[in-house]
């Protein structure tokens, strides 16, 4: 493993920060941060998992490095999309599905389990969808309700190199570079198709497939025009243009928004403090405002 020095110190201090000033740590913020300490001493780099567990009771394990899956940060603060899951959760009935799209190892599922009739767990790295399988065996989650499934998402039907970088590492992703080392050839089909082959109708989509959000959601439209989806949530990255699926997701009749750092829904899109959007039908869209 090499070490960089700067990047290391850049990643404390962010950490740090978030353990000692965000307000939903308060009355845990020496626990987490002896948490930070101890995963980073004596578990990450020796081998050791640690379990974490949710509002709802259901667990993932954290693996040690090379694994580098989102769940880790999960050890140190309770604000993990914190106000993005209590507000989906705010719209979830207990007959609602969910299309987790780069679910890495399914926590954001596991998280708002309790409060889903099921789910599709989709991932194109190896290790995470296999992650992804034990998790949802851990939990003891129905196997017909709860799915995963190992393939990428974006806006066409056909071959693409996905990036292997250990484990279920969040940064492999779709590539242009077909020699890219210890990358794999995979299937990558549109969410349109794969409502098809699953039969499963979502009424949630979640969305974060490292660069692929955009295609992914131009690959949806027969999926968002048939009344079924009440939310979709995805990741948009600062240097893309957003006026394009502003201007897609009003062709179809949708609305966007988006969230700041306290949770507040914002209606001006542009003035977005993080990466997650949302967008509604826009009948939803007036309820929700």
């Amino acid at each position: 493993m090499k070490f960089h020095p700067i990047g290391q110190l850049i990643y404390n201090k962010r950490n740090l920060q978030q353990i000692f000033c965000d307000s939903l740590n308060e009355g845990k913020r020496w626990s987490f941060f002896m948490n930070y300490i101890k995963w980073h001493l004596f578990y990450k780099f020796r081998n050791k998992s640690w379990t974490i567990y949710f509002s709802n009771g259901l667990k993932s394990i954290v693996q040690p490095y090379p694994d580098h899956d989102a769940g880790e940060v999960n050890i140190w603060t309770n604000n993990v999309d914190y106000y993005e899951l209590t507000f989906i959760k705010s719209l979830l009935d207990g007959d609602d599905v969910i299309f987790d799209l780069g679910c890495n190892v399914g926590n954001r599922t596991l998280a708002l389990a309790h409060k889903l009739k099921g789910a599709i767990l989709v991932d194109a790295g190896l290790a995470a969808y296999q992650r992804t399988k034990d998790h949802l065996e851990l939990n003891r989650l129905d196997p017909q309700r709860f799915q995963a499934y190992n393939i990428a998402i974006g806006d066409t039907n056909r071959q693409v190199t996905f990036t292997n970088y250990g484990g279920a590492d969040t940064r492999n992703q779709v590539s242009d570079d077909i020699e890219a080392e210890n990358s794999y050839s995979i299937e990558m089909i549109t969410i349109d198709e794969l409502v098809q082959r699953t039969e499963v109708h979502p009424s949630i989509i979640k969305i974060d497939i490292e660069g692929q959000d955009i295609p992914a959601l131009y690959g949806a439209r027969k999926t968002l025009t048939k009344g079924n989806v009440k939310l979709v949530m995805f990741e948009h990255v600062r240097n893309e243009p957003l006026q394009p699926i502003v201007d897609y997701f009003a062709e179809i009749g949708w609305k966007m928004f988006a969230m700041d750092k306290s949770g507040k829904l914002i209606k001006d899109v542009n003035k977005q403090t993080g990466f997650n959007l949302f967008s509604v039908p826009e009948s939803r869209y007036h309820s929700i405002f």
